[in-house]
């Protein structure tokens, strides 16, 4: 079991690395380039390794919640979401390709890329629209 004492460094570690992968998670919600589920899912891990208030409170959110669940019981992606966030992926990879002259970071943009889509593309894919829940944020309302 994780040390959860007050002074214990790597506790504050996880709750602020936690609260900055939230404040991404955010940001992803509005940004279409950003996913928020990573960084949800993250923030997460965080806070069940070191505030377990913290944790109750991401997994309870109203909308927070609801993503990490639809996640965790791998509920899978409507036809709509799965289509914008490979668009989204392969642009934000093609701009990045084009501004990064190095080959080899090429090489490494197109494999993430590569492994994210096939990642995307064998996650179930379920019905219905996800009212509630922005697109950007990859995954949708728990049913």
């Amino acid at each position: 079991m994780p040390n959860r004492s007050a002074a214990s460094p790597r506790r504050m570690l996880y709750i602020i690395a936690g609260w900055i992968l939230v404040g991404l998670a955010t940001a992803g919600l509005a940004l279409p380039l950003l996913p928020a589920t990573p960084f949800l899912l993250l923030a997460a891990w965080c806070f069940a390794r070191s505030s377990p208030r913290f944790h109750a409170w991401l997994t309870g959110h109203r909308v927070f919640g609801q993503i990490i669940a639809a996640y965790k019981e791998r509920k899978g992606l409507t036809v709509q979401q799965k289509a914008a966030t490979l668009a989204s992926l392969w642009l934000a990879m093609g701009v990045s390709g084009f501004l990064v002259p190095i080959l080899w970071v090429r090489l490494v943009f197109a494999a993430i890329g590569l492994g994210v889509s096939i990642h995307i593309l064998r996650m179930k894919t379920r019905a219905g629209a996800c009212a509630g829940v922005p697109s950007s944020s990859g995954i949708g309302e728990a049913d």
